[in-house]
């Protein structure tokens, strides 16, 4: 009898966390089944879809400053299943889940409370509702995850399993956005030296030697290409040329700062002695560095996990340290409510992306070049990639973007001649007033030729033109 009851009880639990999986499925399929036109986004489109039609990364074919890791996974799921949006789409879905995932384990490791637990992936999915999800940042973040996932674990046991795990993972997410990537591995491996100081154990020294390891595998990836064509894509440039073109406000990045300072105070105030958790901060301050260049709210929310795993640590805490239900009964209320209003600014944020006027603009653009501009090429700029994968063109360029705070002189002389020598039938303009910040002179040599060689024949929106080489008829 007894033995029946506890499998019914099994069966039970069992069918209650496959319906809340099913349910969390649902809602991050709800939050990103939307089919917009944005940049971050393009840029990862357009680099498998020069892939797909046989373009070189990294030469003379296409130029990039972030790794391989996201031309690469997509291009290969195109190959696939078929080159659709459908398939980029589903592949982003699948790594940001498997992020919810990756934290709700990890919040096993560190919590007790299930209900908590099972609140750490829902709160990370509203979370994600308003971003752009086909991007090497979420992506990477997957990675970032389950990295801090397997260390946490190797914590326990100090199982060298465990981070032959992290540290593959570590190497994995410096595939898909280097700085990230490095962030996490340089502070966990920071972490275990620390430790064996503290403690005096020489198998947490050795530890960190077997992740750095593991790390370096995935890099040999990158032995595909010239040392130095690497160093500069990937290091030198974007140190120098990101900077320079992102200069935004950097309120966010401070404030975050003071927040993660106070979650400093509150630990140190409480004592805690949980290693888990001290690493989890080390993570989150070297994380937050890494925005530095450009510390929006788009960005600054893409790596603030490991604060979320906190806060619902010192809530579980707070649970248990307080008894009466009053007290527990206000918290769960403004858990629950900041949740709801967490949702409710998604559904106000992705609204425009399902039903606006403007989404429709875009479609007709897409229709408009499709009927309008022949040829193999296009030009879509400063900063507008997706129209070569939505109109299945090629850019006549080398340049995803092409923005003058950020590409070298050099680089829109290279962008001019390769417009002259392929000239494309068309050419799209789009300034848009979130484009603003980064200070583009619009009078630059490529945008100042086409506008005096090519006739403008379409402008549906303020910001947007489309030019054609008239002479081409």
């Amino acid at each position: 009898m007894l033995k029946n009851r506890i499998n019914k009880l099994i069966k039970t639990v069992s069918w209650q966390k496959s319906l809340w999986w099913l349910g969390l499925l649902g809602l991050t399929i709800f939050l990103h089944f939307n089919h917009g036109l944005n940049g971050d986004e393009g840029v990862t489109l357009n680099g498998a879809w020069n892939l797909i039609n046989g373009r070189r990364l990294y030469g003379n074919d296409f130029f990039e400053f972030i790794p391989p890791g996201s031309f690469y996974l997509l291009f290969g799921i195109w190959k696939i299943f078929g080159v659709s949006f459908l398939a980029a789409k589903t592949l982003a879905i699948t790594l940001l889940f498997l992020g919810a995932i990756g934290l709700h384990e990890t919040g096993k490791l560190i919590i007790k409370n299930r209900v908590i637990i099972s609140l750490i992936p829902l709160t990370f999915i509203i979370l994600s509702g308003w971003w752009w999800i086909i991007n090497h940042n979420t992506f990477n973040l997957a990675f970032l995850i389950w990295s801090c996932y397997f260390f946490i674990r190797g914590l326990d046991n100090l199982k060298k399993s465990n981070f032959i795990a992290s540290g593959l993972l570590a190497g994995i997410a410096i595939l898909f956005l280097q700085q990230k990537g490095l962030a996490l591995l340089g502070s966990i491996c920071l972490f275990l030296i620390f430790l064996s100081f503290k403690k005096r154990q020489k198998e947490y020294l050795k530890s960190s030697l077997t992740l750095i390891i593991a790390s370096l595998l995935p890099l040999l990836l990158l032995c595909f290409w010239p040392l130095k064509t690497i160093f500069y894509n990937l290091i030198e440039y974007p140190f120098f040329g990101y900077l320079a073109a992102n200069r935004g406000s950097y309120s966010l990045l401070i404030v975050s700062l003071i927040l993660w300072v106070l979650g400093l105070l509150t630990l140190t105030t409480i004592k805690e002695k949980s290693d888990k958790i001290w690493l989890l901060m080390v993570v989150q301050f070297c994380l937050l560095l890494t925005t530095y260049p450009l510390p929006d709210a788009y960005h600054v929310s893409q790596i603030i996990f490991p604060i979320l795993l906190i806060t619902f640590y010192l809530t579980s805490e707070f649970l248990k340290k307080y008894k009466q239900k009053i007290t527990k009964n206000v918290l769960i209320i403004v858990l629950m409510t900041a949740l709801w209003c967490m949702f409710l600014i998604d559904l106000v944020l992705n609204t425009p992306n399902f039903y606006s006027w403007e989404k429709n603009r875009n479609y007709e653009l897409i229709s408009y070049i499709n009927s309008n501009c022949p040829g193999q090429y296009l030009y879509s700029g400063p900063f507008m990639p997706n129209l070569y994968f939505e109109t299945k063109k090629l850019n006549v360029t080398p340049y995803s973007f092409l923005i003058t705070q950020q590409q070298t002189p050099l680089q829109f002389i290279d962008a001019l001649n390769n417009f002259k020598g392929r000239r494309p039938s068309c050419a799209v303009l789009v300034y848009p007033n979130s484009f603003a910040r980064f200070r583009h002179n619009q009078n630059n040599i490529l945008e100042k030729y086409i506008k005096e060689n090519y006739g403008l024949i379409y402008q549906p929106l303020d910001y947007l033109f489309v030019y054609k080489n008239l002479k081409s008829n």
